[in-house]
């Protein structure tokens, strides 16, 4: 374990409102105007990396002893559970570093939200609604695409950084390992995501008028962002009847999985939902470079740049690239898949019909039923189509080993000398891989 720091900590206003109007200006803003006194207390919370800030929709502090508890704990002191006790994850800020959404089912981490700084934590359920939602601090999905599975190489990860699990079978084993390396006192790296709760005197005030509406107001709006995909689904559903009904009158009966999996890529292309990008070292999403340089010197990866992917949103405004895996798949299934390679490459191939489908209708405007805006932006939408060179044929589906022409990022190295090392374009995830970007930035 590390060393002990300061975990947990009562401030005023004036104690954190610079770092405040740094991370959330508008929420500061507001707060200014109301100018509380000291008798408004605020906690800030460092969670290191990996840590369950939420888990199945309660929220956790972490102790000196470096166990994570939920606030419903009677081990934590009383005073904090009156504090913070008033929700099962009261209203937070994320002031440095990112947190992640998600749900874990089985094989499966289905990604919600990937959120940065601002007021994001306990804001639905605020308005009474709760979610079984788990929320980690940095990124969940975090993969290496390289394969990481030598015995030798992990006993070494065991003898320096104290790794007690196996080699990872599956890209969702991955994170866990993470953890355990970057949590290691032998891991230089710092890093940790911090959290300023309000504490229960706020939500009395929230509950009067005055100053205090404006700010209750700020919360409503919070609540109507983070209801963007309820929103969109609502949206979806009447464009996949409309194009699933398109499909009956063609004669095409779709795999319903593939048919799912298109649906999920609407939502990614969308930006409602995160899909995966290649880490480029800003470390919101964990310590990357620090993970990296284990790989390279501790566990001795050969030959291969240890390229981590990272949850990400498609930018509507700017130009970027995120990527889905058939193989490693992040959507709540409605229909077990068999993932052999044969099952891929074929569902890849029908997924790609389907697509250019889904596109022709869009162009076509037999989708648009008033919803103007989504149709705009899924028009401006490309897809590329990724496989193993032995499954590549031509423009349809590309071979893996042509990725970085399109996306530098697929290269990234920490800082150092490494030598030679080569894109991994045989990884698992990447064989049935989609990527998805803008056409155009003005999106």
């Amino acid at each position: 374990m590390k060393p002990a720091k300061p975990y947990i900590t009562e401030l005023t206003w004036e104690d954190c409102k610079d770092e405040i109007m740094q991370s959330c200006p508008q929420f500061a803003e507001i707060v200014e105007e109301i100018s509380p006194n000291n008798d408004l207390p605020l906690i800030k919370v460092k969670y290191p990396f990996g840590a369950e800030i939420v888990k199945n929709g309660i929220g956790a502090l972490p102790t000196q002893r470096g166990e994570i508890l939920p606030i419903t704990d009677t081990r934590l002191p009383e005073k904090m559970r009156k504090q913070l006790g008033y929700s099962l994850v009261p209203l937070g800020l994320v002031t440095k570093n990112h947190v992640e959404v998600y749900k874990e089912l089985s094989n499966t981490i289905f990604s919600i939200s990937f959120w940065g700084q601002g007021l994001q934590l306990g804001v639905w359920e605020y308005f009474d609604w709760t979610t079984p939602y788990s929320v980690s601090a940095g990124a969940r999905s975090l993969y290496l695409l390289p394969k990481v599975t030598l015995s030798g190489g992990h006993k070494r990860l065991k003898r320096d950084y104290h790794v007690t699990l196996p080699p990872p079978k599956l890209m969702k084993d991955h994170w866990p390992i993470f953890k355990q390396i970057v949590n290691s006192p032998a891991f230089t790296e710092e890093w940790d995501c911090e959290i300023i709760y309000l504490t229960d005197k706020w939500l009395e005030k929230l509950e009067s008028n005055g100053p205090w509406l404006r700010l209750r107001n700020y919360l409503l709006e919070r609540g109507w962002l983070h209801s963007e995909y309820a929103r969109k689904k609502s949206i979806f559903d009447v464009i996949w009847q409309l194009f699933a009904k398109s499909l009956s009158e063609r004669g095409l009966k779709p795999n319903p999985y593939v048919l799912d999996t298109l649906k999920h890529l609407a939502f990614i292309g969308t930006g409602v939902l995160p899909a995966s990008r290649p880490a480029n070292g800003s470390g919101s999403a964990g310590p990357i470079d620090g993970i990296q340089q284990v790989y390279l010197d501790c566990y001795g990866l050969k030959d291969y740049i240890p390229t981590i992917m990272e949850p990400a949103n498609l930018s509507l405004l700017e130009k970027n690239s995120v990527y889905y895996s058939l193989q490693s798949p992040s959507m709540l299934e409605s229909i077990p898949q068999l993932r052999n390679l044969s099952s891929i490459i074929d569902n890849m191939r029908e997924l790609k019909e389907l697509t250019d489908h889904f596109l022709g209708e869009a162009f076509d405007e037999n989708l648009r039923v008033g919803q103007t805006k989504v149709i705009n932006i899924i028009q401006k939408l490309s897809f590329e189509f990724f496989h193993e060179a032995t499954y590549a044929y031509g423009a349809d589906i590309r071979p893996t080993y042509e990725m970085p022409e399109g996306d530098s990022n697929l290269l990234y190295l920490p800082p150092g000398s490494y030598g030679q090392r080569k894109f991994p374009e045989t990884s698992a995830f990447l064989r049935g891989c989609v990527r998805v970007s803008m056409t155009n930035s003005s999106a």
